[in-house]
């Protein structure tokens, strides 16, 4: 039998909800069903044990074109160890590109007039470089005194006069100047910054917040592998008349190895919270020395930067040049098709990366008819000169990739065992990736009650408390709980009635909740999330009770639903797409009377109750 208990607030909330009531006090309420006066009334709280929780082990997930991908090794103390990898598509940025100054089929043409721009231009790759950005800390929550100094790194976040590298200038005034705040000598010519008034401003490499990296062991070294990929991924599914999205799932892995050619990269690298910079070139016809500042068209937020194999580009796009496989977009990705990329096994480090940020510039030199600015024929010379093209890997806006395909494709160890359906379970286990979703339904009774006594619902929240005595060995948790409904898959929340802050994803839906909240040691203690607008809306418009799945998120503004496979059984469910995004997982406590009484998992409802 259900048990609850019952609250009554103090006078003074009575006294202020009548004062409001009685300026209409003719005016009639509808709450739930019925037609009341408008007083006299009361404000009281619920709450109730949440006693059935289905918990559902995810064992294979759709994973193609997700706005998130991971790679590396997740090695958690609690769910077991995901280890993953990418494949990507690349994809040529223009149609049938010139390289050099002319076109394949106007080079090395005899001249009969006697201009000689029609040479053989020796077009020859120097450099190919795979650059993918490591995210990062969100813009709107990264600065709060607006002083130039990430919160990361601010010695006093919430003071702009603070000086984080004890130069004597406080940060605001080196944001000013230009100077490196956290760095007392920014050109490093020995000279503290307040007393050197040569230094080039704006000049050095800056630190950025990184998000989404995570490591155990705090280790910031990586073993990146990264090979091409001869395996066609399709963008659409022939068997829908190419309206569908093609589906590829993480544990698809086996269909592609086959299929890996020629190592394009293999090396150690580390990761850096600093930008990668490059200086310009000093011009030699100016007194200025432009080789002190930096060249903004080149500096690179920190990631994944490295110089892949140039001789395979000569042969896979210069030497195509004019060739049907550059024609169009779709014959280079049958032609190129993709890179592959892995960790090692052994690597303590999990990155998630938006790939659509991702790709790959290819420099090349070329020869060309240097006419030194003159109609003087006898000093003409072939010259050398150097260009660069870039290719995609895929590309798309923030909520989800709209061109090209990519997926992740990982092995999992899940190493807990859940009950499909229990009453009063203990914990409840949640995680992203290859992991674990709850389930769990408001009783209709409790439904009835408030139709029946005319309760006019105020608040309605579930909290969802961690285990902290597990969850301390925890480096990063979950941010936030997704909650959405059985069968059609939509959040609880009603996007019509949220507020936000921001577009981030601790900034949209405020209202709903659902952020992991600190207690007063730093460390992660529950979630509420809000349920006042779908209980209302059962209610008051007679919706639907359906179950209420709860899952981590990357981001719960972006609700589309995947197919994923229920382990051990031929079930299949609908999976977040932004669950499948994040390796991270947590473990809350239930309503089992093993669990403290003010760490049960309950429905709480405010309400206000009118007397007839």
């Amino acid at each position: 039998m259900t048990t609850y208990r019952l609250h009554h607030f103090g006078a003074v909330i009575a006294l202020v909800l009548l004062v409001v009531f009685s300026a209409c006090e003719k005016d009639t309420y509808t709450l739930g069903q019925s037609v009341i006066e408008g007083e006299p009334f009361n404000t009281n709280r619920i709450e109730y044990p949440i006693e059935s929780i289905k918990q559902l082990k995810v064992d294979r997930v759709q994973t193609s074109q997700l706005p998130i991908f991971q790679l590396g090794n997740f090695n958690d103390p609690i769910f077991g160890t995901t280890n993953a990898q990418i494949l990507t598509q690349v994809q040529l940025t223009e149609a049938k590109p010139i390289f050099g100054r002319l076109s394949a089929d106007t080079e090395g043409l005899e001249d009969l007039s006697g201009n000689n721009d029609t040479l053989n231009e020796n077009e020859t790759v120097v450099r190919a470089r795979l650059y993918i950005p490591f995210q990062k800390v969100p813009a709107a929550s990264q600065d709060s005194d607006s002083d130039g100094v990430q919160d990361a790194f601010d010695v006093d976040p919430n003071d702009i006069n603070s000086d984080s590298d004890g130069d004597g200038l406080t940060d605001n005034e080196e944001r000013l100047r230009g100077t490196d705040p956290l760095n007392a000598d920014t050109d490093g010519d020995g000279i503290n910054d307040l007393d050197d008034e040569s230094t080039a401003s704006n000049s050095y490499a800056k630190r950025v917040a990184l998000d989404s990296i995570y490591s155990f062991s705090e280790s910031k070294v990586y073993d990146l592998t990264v090979r091409h990929s001869d395996f066609f991924l399709r963008n659409h599914e022939p068997t829908s008349g190419f309206l569908d999205p093609s589906a590829y799932f993480s544990d698809d892995s086996s269909k592609f190895e086959d299929f890996l050619g020629v190592t394009l990269y293999q090396g150690r690298d580390t990761i850096s919270e600093f930008q990668y910079i490059e200086y310009q070139i000093d011009d030699p016809d100016t007194e200025e020395d432009e080789s002190a500042f930096t060249d903004a068209s080149k500096t690179k937020d920190p990631g994944i930067y490295i110089d892949l194999d140039p001789q395979f580009f000569q042969t896979m796009i210069l030497d195509k040049e004019g060739g049907s496989e550059l024609l169009s977009r779709s014959n280079f990705k049958d032609h190129f098709r993709g890179i592959h990329l892995s960790l090692a096994t052994d690597n303590d480090i999990m990155m998630l990366f938006n790939l659509t940020s991702g790709y790959i510039e290819v420099d090349y030199t070329n020869d060309f008819w240097n006419t030194q600015g003159d109609s003087d024929e006898s000093n003409d010379a072939i010259d050398t000169e150097e260009r660069s093209f870039r290719l995609n890997l895929v590309s798309g806006g923030s909520f989800g990739i709209t061109s090209g395909n990519a997926v992740n494709t990982w092995t999992a160890e899940n190493s807990v065992s859940v009950v499909d359906n229990q009453d009063f379970v203990e914990r409840v286990y949640l995680k992203g990736g290859s992991g674990y979703l709850a389930q769990f339904q408001i009783p209709d009774e409790i439904i009835d009650e408030i139709k029946t006594n005319n309760w006019l619902v105020n608040e309605a929240n579930i909290v969802f408390h961690v285990d902290q005595d597990v969850m301390q060995q925890y480096p990063q948790q979950p941010s936030r709980l997704y909650l959405f409904k059985e069968g059609s898959n939509l959040p609880v929340y009603d996007a019509m009635t949220e507020t936000s802050e921001d577009e981030t994803p601790l900034g949209i839906f405020l209202n709903y909740d659902g952020i992991l909240q600190y207690d007063t040691e730093g460390e992660g203690s529950h979630y509420t999330v809000r349920l006042t607008d779908y209980l209302n809306h059962i209610v008051l418009r007679d919706s639907v009770n359906v179950p209420i799945n709860v899952a981590v998120s990357a981001n719960i503004g972006l609700p589309l639903t995947y197919a994923a496979k229920v382990s051990d059984s031929d079930e299949v469910i609908s999976y977040p797409q932004m669950s499948a995004a994040t390796p991270l997982g947590t473990v809350l406590y239930g309503s089992n009377n093993s669990v403290p009484e003010d760490k049960r998992l309950e429905l709480k409802i405010f309400y206000t109750e009118i007397q007839n």
